[in-house]
């Protein structure tokens, strides 16, 4: 699956539940009810190979959440400010 449709996607569900503009998981669980829901509904054996594919597509999530946000400050969360406070901190103490 090409990154800029799941970004379309992501996007999509930011801009729909601001709730999961913090919480990777939550946006992930919207993304699968959204889009994934008839992969969910196979049998175990087939689960496995769903659960691999979910694994991959977490990843790809998180990617373009994170440049969405680095993009467009609407998308951001409220705990993104703090999140990039305390990397300039750490990064400041690393160099140290």
């Amino acid at each position: 699956m090409k990154i800029k449709y799941i970004e379309d996607r992501v996007f999509d569900l930011l801009m729909q539940y601001p709730e999961a503009k913090d919480d990777d998981n939550l946006l992930l669980s919207y993304y699968l009810q959204t889009y994934k829901a008839d992969d969910l509904n196979h049998d175990s054996l087939t689960g496995l190979i769903v659960i691999e594919k979910i694994a991959t597509l977490f990843k790809s999530v998180e990617r373009a959440r994170r440049k969405l946000q680095a993009k467009n400050p609407d998308l951001r969360g409220s705990r993104w400010a703090k999140r990039n406070e305390a990397q300039a901190d750490f990064i400041a103490y690393a160099i140290e």
